[in-house]
């Protein structure tokens, strides 16, 4: 005769399952966090080796350097440097974040591309002061002394002299 089994019996004969599988679950929660970890720390590293072409005098580096930014999923971060510095550079850039889902950045993206505009004007104003125009001539030549010195242009003030 069959004994039956009550839910003592039951439970102690699924325990070790019920257990592993616990086991199991906490492993793969615990790889998947360090995982994530991980990867924001490489994120952090890539950052840093564009910090130096942020500083570049080089437009076409900078902008590479926004672009990786927003391509890390620092596009916030990225608007922000450009808007501070207000870096025309980073135009392009900005343009593209201003269409962003994030409305934080889409905001700070289109402050941004505001400040580059008031910088365009005040460009523009100096340069229909000096220039008599508010297109750049670099043909444009000033003879000081008698003696050529060469392209004199306003805001830029290049000359062979210095």
């Amino acid at each position: 005769m069959a004994k039956d089994k009550d839910i003592w019996d039951i439970l102690s004969s699924i325990s070790m399952l019920i257990s592993g599988g616990l086991i199991a679950a906490v492993g793969v929660i615990a790889t998947i966090i360090y995982d994530n970890r991980q990867l924001k720390l490489a994120q952090i590293e890539a950052l840093d080796k564009y910090r130096v072409q942020l500083l570049s005098d080089n437009p076409a580096e900078r902008v590479f350097s926004y672009e990786a930014f927003v391509a890390l999923g620092y596009a916030e971060l990225a608007a922000k440097l450009i808007a501070v510095r207000n870096d025309p550079a980073g135009e392009s850039v900005l343009v593209q974040l201003a269409e962003n889902p994030d409305s934080k950045v889409r905001e700070i993206a289109k402050q941004g591309l505001l400040s580059l505009d008031d910088q365009r004007r005040i460009r523009s104003i100096v340069d229909v002061f000096e220039t008599g125009s508010d297109q750049i001539n670099y043909r444009y030549l000033e003879i000081i002394s008698g003696k050529t010195v060469g392209l004199i242009y306003g805001r830029g003030q290049a000359t062979r002299g210095s």
